[in-house]
């Protein structure tokens, strides 16, 4: 899971990258599901909504994936606690419990932890 705000996405775009690349190569595409979430919590008022939902249908069609949006800033509070602004990273076993997070810029070492971690639920 991707919990990212406007400003942070481009923060863990390796990371990102590096993942559909292992997906395709290992042919882990359908063995793990990548989940985008925006927190787009500073423009849940009118005009802006309309805006944001335009913008993010527009990306939605040049990632091949859906981005589900976070109007009310639900995931920067219990149990989750995310921060808003910045990019998470949240590897989910399969009853939907967290098993490892980073936040912020993840460096080659974090993401080598988070490939070992999906290497362990998909092997």
């Amino acid at each position: 899971l991707f919990y990212e705000d406007r400003d942070s996405t481009a923060l863990n775009q390796h990371v990102k990258d590096a993942l559909y690349e292992k997906g395709k190569t290992e042919h882990m595409l359908d063995q793990v599901s990548v989940v985008a979430v925006a927190n787009v919590a500073a423009y849940d008022w009118f005009p802006a909504r309309n805006f944001v939902l335009a913008a993010v249908r527009d990306v939605e069609k040049k990632v091949h994936l859906p981005v589900y949006l976070d109007f009310k800033g639900s995931l920067a509070t219990a149990p989750w606690n995310l921060p808003p602004k910045s990019s998470t990273v949240l590897v989910l076993d399969g009853s939907g419990r967290a098993v490892w997070k980073a936040q912020g810029r993840l460096s080659k070492e974090k993401v080598a932890e988070l490939f070992t971690e999906l290497d362990k639920l998909v092997h």
